[in-house]
């Protein structure tokens, strides 16, 4: 299986939330000049960012390879998991920080260095898998723990997707915390 074949379903399609989300992430993301996109996997926000805006990191060699493929004007790094990241205006998670466990969650904030975050993820506490490195946390859990680090929330947007899984509402939530 390739790159491409595990990154994107093909029942659902590139943008499996569909065009609603994109034009929402558009809006969200147009105020920062530079956004650092962590896990950038194979550069899926380069469809709507400007390479002169955009910088992609991401742990997995292969996806970085096929990223840089893909959109040759945008800048995309293999990254350590516990590695800085470059200065940007906001740092972007895109069903990325479900991945990272409790106890590097912090780390992970600190990268930032202060500068608002983004995260867009199902934020569904019955998804919560740590033995298959699922960390999936509720919106009032991601609060909690920025809050120990001086953010605090600016937006929340809340919105269906394609996914199904039985019994569980799914519901993609997007957090924008800011440090006032």
């Amino acid at each position: 299986m390739g790159v491409e074949d595990r990154s994107y379903p093909t029942r659902l399609g590139r943008w499996p939330d569909g065009v609603a989300h994109q034009k929402m992430l558009r809006r969200v993301l147009e105020p920062y000049q530079f956004i650092c996109d962590v896990g950038c996997g194979i550069g899926r926000m380069a469809d709507i960012v400007e390479p002169e805006m955009y910088v992609g990191l991401d742990p997995d060699e292969e996806a970085i390879k096929f990223a840089r493929s893909r959109h040759r004007d945008h800048m995309f790094f293999w990254m350590y998991q516990e590695q800085y990241y470059p200065k940007a205006d906001v740092y972007f998670f895109m069903t990325v920080l479900q991945h990272v466990p409790d106890k590097k969650l912090s780390t992970t904030i600190e990268y930032a260095r202060g500068k608002p975050i983004i995260v867009n993820e199902f934020m569904i506490t019955e998804l919560h898998r740590p033995e298959q490195n699922a960390w999936h946390r509720s919106s009032s859990n991601y609060l909690e723990i920025f809050s120990e680090h001086g953010y605090t929330e600016n937006q929340m947007f809340v919105f269906p997707t394609k996914y199904e899984i039985p019994g569980i509402d799914m519901k993609h939530t997007l957090l924008k915390l800011e440090k006032p």
